[in-house]
């Protein structure tokens, strides 16, 4: 007993004397742990503590006026607690179950006996666009950003702002409706202020709606005349209006026109009578004539 209590006493000293450090002792090289960054805070590690289900936990794009939610799942939560804020002015929205922001459209939201910390937003604007942050409570605090997009619903007539069509060809213009929450009700093409369709007053107009993510009216027209010429207007029920300004050609000469300041638009024959030859012509006219005044002008 006493030689086993003198064996320790010899250890003891030897350590509190000893240079080096303990860790190369025992034969084990013992690195510290680099400071956890202030945002995206990677510790406690998920086997130690709460973490993040980034599965989950994602960006959201939204539209306007449609309700959205932003998810937090949070794994192993334990007595801590999660909080979002808003990044840009460092507001609070939420704690856990409760709304601590007066912005009314803010509404915590949480089912008990689930990961998920909620927080829904009614009626979003373009202007709520930006980052926000979940927080766990832990020390230091994680913290999560998810982004937010809302958009607005747009609508745009390909081709624009000019269109040039060579005339007895086909007027084909086509009208993309996006960002809605559902597909347009009606849309209304007007020809210089006046509703126009398949029924009349002109003959050979056709309309093609394709609905998908976007939805894309087409007004066909047949035989482009000279009345054809003007302002054209595509107006959806569910987003704002676009328009198209279409000039209507005589011949089958190439025009370069300069409309509004703009880039110069180029013309050619789209009839389905125009020979190979010709057409290769006109588009080389179109792409070579251009870099070879640009050429000869800048010497």
């Amino acid at each position: 007993m006493k030689s086993r209590q003198v064996l320790q006493g010899l250890l003891f000293i030897y350590f509190v004397q000893s240079s080096l450090p303990l860790e190369n002792l025992i034969g084990k090289q013992v690195k510290p742990l680099p400071d956890p960054d202030p945002i995206f805070n990677p510790y406690p590690t998920p086997d130690t503590g709460p973490y993040f289900d980034l599965h989950r936990t994602v960006n959201v794009t939204a539209l306007k006026g449609v309700t959205t939610h932003l998810v937090c799942r949070v794994k192993r939560l334990g007595n801590h607690t999660v909080s979002w804020i808003r990044i840009a002015d460092t507001s609070l929205l939420t704690v856990g179950r409760y709304t601590y922001t007066t912005d009314l459209r803010f509404e915590a939201f949480h089912s008990p006996h689930t990961d998920d910390w909620i927080v829904r937003l009614k009626n979003p604007k373009p202007k709520d666009t930006g980052i926000y942050g979940c927080q766990i409570s832990t020390t230091p605090h994680q913290t999560h950003l998810v982004h937010l997009v809302v958009h607005e619903p747009n609508t745009k007539i390909i081709g624009g702002p000019d269109m040039f069509v060579d005339v007895g060809s086909m007027v084909n213009l086509s009208c993309v409706v996006g960002h809605t929450e559902r597909p347009p009700s009606k849309v209304t093409w007007l020809h210089n202020g006046r509703e126009i369709s398949f029924r009349g007053p002109r003959n050979g107009v056709s309309v093609i709606t394709e609905k998908a993510e976007e939805t894309t009216i087409h007004l066909l027209m047949q035989g482009a005349n000279g009345r054809d010429s003007g302002i054209y207007e595509c107006v959806p029920s569910n987003a704002p209006k676009a328009q198209i300004k279409v000039h209507i050609l005589r011949g089958n000469q190439v025009a370069g026109l300069q409309t509004n300041g703009s880039r110069p638009h180029f013309f050619f024959n789209t009839s389905s009578r125009m020979s190979l030859p010709h057409l290769l012509c006109q588009l080389l006219w179109i792409h070579v004539f251009p870099y070879l005044a640009r050429s000869r002008y800048s010497v």
